[in-house]
């Protein structure tokens, strides 16, 4: 940050300025044309601290919200892959089998009357 007003409009008119040094000139220059004092250096530091501070606070009030939806989300994907396997063994387990029948007993339906009449 450049102290001298002076050096720091010899780089804004060179090209030769940072980004905050181009808002910093261009403030004054709004200023000068609003009819009000341009800020002193001391005031635009102070302000610029006050913004930084602002937003570091955001940022550490967001970033908790995000770990939380992590956790949602590792939580919604266990219980989505928990209800996937169930699923599936609860329909393969109720599956109709094909079991062997027993000894001497047909599966079509046949009156043992029928039966023991060809003995």
């Amino acid at each position: 940050m450049h102290r001298d007003p002076g050096e720091l409009l010899e780089k804004y008119k060179a090209g030769n300025c940072s980004e905050e040094e181009k808002a910093i000139v261009e403030s004054w220059y709004l200023e000068l044309h609003s009819g009000k004092e341009a800020p002193s250096h001391k005031i635009i530091s102070n302000t610029k601290d006050e913004v930084w501070a602002a937003l570091s606070a955001q940022k550490d009030k967001e970033s908790q919200p995000v770990q939380i939806s992590k956790l949602l989300l590792k939580v919604a994907s266990w219980a989505a892959v928990i209800s996937i396997v169930g699923f599936i063994g609860f329909i393969y387990l109720n599956k109709p089998r094909n079991r062997p029948s027993i000894a001497g007993v047909s599966k079509n339906k046949t009156s043992l009357q029928e039966v023991t009449k060809h003995f």
